[in-house]
């Protein structure tokens, strides 16, 4: 239960903390020896992430964020659109105008994304692909 609820303040901090780091690392500061904050940074999905967290000892945090880690992962499995292999790729690669088996995650995403969008009026747009695709090319060619 105290990992669990952990990897969820991991993940929030990941997402709210911003990316720092190369490799996986743990700091923590000598007067915190006892349990106090920890931060553990990897790169995942071509970014640096960074989670913080707090944790009785280096041991759990170090659990709790590989557990974190470990989930970015496999969200980053089923999401990525710079992984051919994802399902999100998988899906977008299928013939058109027939039925395609998807997660109930993906699935879940895309209608979250839906309603996002509808909610802000077009302002959160999930069909930016092929715009994000032409930055990419541009980056990679300099057009």
């Amino acid at each position: 239960m105290v990992v669990g609820r952990m990897v969820a303040v991991a993940l929030l901090c990941l997402v709210a903390g911003g990316c720092r780091g190369t490799g996986e690392t743990a700091t923590q500061s000598p007067e915190q020896a006892s349990g106090g904050r920890f931060e553990f940074a990897r790169v995942l999905m071509g970014s640096r992430a960074r989670v913080l967290l707090h944790a009785p000892s280096e041991d759990e945090a170090a659990r709790a964020a590989a557990a974190a880690f470990a989930e970015i992962e496999r969200l980053n499995r089923i999401l990525s659109d710079y992984d051919d292999s994802s399902e999100a790729m998988r899906l977008c690669a299928a013939p058109h105008g027939a039925w395609h088996p998807a997660s109930p995650e993906l699935i879940d995403i895309l209608a979250k994304s839906r309603s996002v969008w509808e909610r802000s009026d077009g302002a959160f747009d999930p069909t930016v692909g092929a715009l994000t695709q032409l930055w990419r090319d541009t980056k990679r060619t300099g057009v």
